[in-house]
């Protein structure tokens, strides 16, 4: 017994080691709150993401982005551009396609970040008010977690300075003195044992290390890409993904929850409905125009929500941003439903990314 202890101790700094990179990486922001995530943040974050922030601002595509901080990348972006745009798009990564040809606006700046919560929409709309942009039009795409108190979304609080100051100076809510956390998800610590993980951890530190991304002339490339107007181009796995692969991922999503934010779900948030309807009267009173954006669910993942109650909600939270814009005269552009503008099942990448195709389909109609 002795000996099968003696043996198992040599095993004991693997699994330290693994937790260690994971979270020292952090590069979904699971442990935000961690002393190693500040440094790794100054050290490994910052400058990766004014590196290809400054190439943007140049008119650079960019491509081979890998783990970066699109937070840390819209501060920075939004500091460097050298003229501001007539028409901005906040939202997550399901907005990412949207592009000045589609709205008739060349000058159009697409400042989507990945998971999105009403945080951050506040938050980056303010940089671009704070910079002095005389903005035109403010294109929102409407996710329905954005109004869920519990829904799990902590990255925003790369803008957590920006978003209070803002609640603070636009709409007369001041930061509380104890600034509200929300508990860690257990999906976040369960992170720290995923091999999966550890193994994206390895190359997000080994990408930033060196410089992590690549100028180039091309649209598509082999990986992910930013074009200078701040919409996204896939990598290529995902762009020549089987039909089957795409299917497959819509449903894992709608049987387990991931990745859809919708859990936990009951009733739309007060504090959250006070707070955006203050956000979009803010912007209104500015003289500028407001369109809502209804991106939508894979068929397979909008199927679930309409049959499954737990997931009813996310219709709940379309009908109050429509009501919302019908009461504020605001324009709307899409739908959660896929059949509402006749897409399928080939205009997505996953449970709720549609592919280029798809988003110019919604905008020409």
């Amino acid at each position: 017994m002795r000996k099968i202890l003696f043996r198992l101790l040599y095993f004991i700094p693997i699994p330290l080691m693994m937790m260690g990179v994971i979270y020292f990486s952090d590069q979904l922001n699971f442990f935000e709150r961690g002393l190693m995530s500040s440094l790794s943040e100054k050290l490994v974050k910052e400058g990766y993401a004014e590196g290809i922030a400054e190439e943007l601002a140049k008119g650079n595509i960019v491509t081979n982005v890998s783990g970066c901080d699109d937070r840390l990348l819209q501060r920075q972006f939004i500091s460097k551009m050298k003229k501001c745009p007539n028409t901005i798009v906040l939202g997550s990564s399901r907005v990412r396609f949207i592009n000045g040809n589609m709205v008739q606006d060349s000058s159009l700046i697409n400042s989507g970040v990945s998971s999105a919560s009403l945080e951050d929409l506040v938050a980056i709309y303010s940089l671009y008010e704070k910079k002095g942009c005389e903005i035109k039009e403010v294109i929102i795409g409407v996710d329905p977690w954005i109004l869920n108190d519990n829904n799990d979304l902590n990255s925003w609080r790369t803008l957590e300075s920006q978003y209070y100051n803002t609640c603070n100076e636009f709409f007369n809510s001041p930061k509380p003195a104890y600034p509200y956390l929300k508990p860690m998800p257990l999906r976040n610590l369960k992170a720290l044992f995923s091999y999966k993980y550890f193994t994206s951890s390895i190359q997000y530190l080994k990408k930033n290390i060196e410089k992590g991304y690549t100028i180039t002339d091309k649209k598509e490339n082999e990986g992910l890409t930013i074009l200078p107007n701040g919409t996204f181009i896939y990598s290529e796995k995902i762009r020549n993904s089987t039909q089957e692969l795409v299917d497959m991922k819509a449903k894992k999503m709608a049987e387990t929850d991931e990745g859809n934010s919708l859990s936990n779900y009951s009733k739309l948030s007060e504090r959250y409905t006070a707070i955006f309807t203050k956000f979009i009267e803010h912007i209104q009173s500015k003289k500028i125009k407001v369109t809502f954006y209804f991106p939508p669910f894979h068929p397979i993942v909008y199927h679930t929500i309409e049959t499954k109650q737990k997931y009813q909600i996310a219709l709940a939270a379309e009908a109050y941003f429509k009501n919302f814009a019908k009461t504020h005269q605001i324009k709307t552009i899409g739908s959660y439903n896929p059949m509402a503008n006749k897409l399928t099942s080939k205009n997505f990448a996953d449970g709720v990314h549609l592919y280029e195709n798809g988003v110019k389909k919604i905008f020409s109609e």
